[in-house]
């Protein structure tokens, strides 16, 4: 591999430089239309994505355990905390933990029809 020359060097720095520019140009110019480069922000932290996990599936076990320590399975609210665990669990699969394509619109469907019975489900129940 060769070694780069200092002026070689420079140009890459202000062509680097200039670029920079112009996305913050863009960036002032339309803010609402730009979006922010792909991995960054909060959702890119490994512990949002594996932090919040780690509270969801505790939560998850704590319902199927008071499930079947009670053994009542009719129709009744108990339901509505595990189905609002598996919700979010879903939702943060979807958005936080899967890749674009063909997966995550699998996953985001999935998470967006789970939360729609949710809603169906504690309206029914509750009212």
């Amino acid at each position: 591999m060769r070694e780069r020359k200092d002026t070689e060097k420079r140009e890459l720095e202000t062509k680097i430089e200039q670029q920079d520019e112009r996305h913050e140009h863009l960036r002032a110019r339309n803010p609402e239309s730009y979006s922010a480069p792909v991995g960054e922000g909060i959702m890119a932290n490994p512990i949002w994505k594996y932090g919040f996990l780690a509270v969801i599936l505790p939560l998850i076990a704590l319902n199927i355990g008071i499930l079947l320590r009670y053994k009542d399975y009719a129709v009744n609210n108990r339901y509505g905390n595990l189905m609002v665990g598996l919700g979010l669990l879903f939702y943060h699969i979807a958005f936080s933990l899967t890749p674009k394509g063909w997966k995550g619109t699998a996953m985001k469907t999935l998470a967006c029809v789970w939360i729609g019975l949710v809603f169906a489900y504690i309206f029914f129940v509750f009212t």
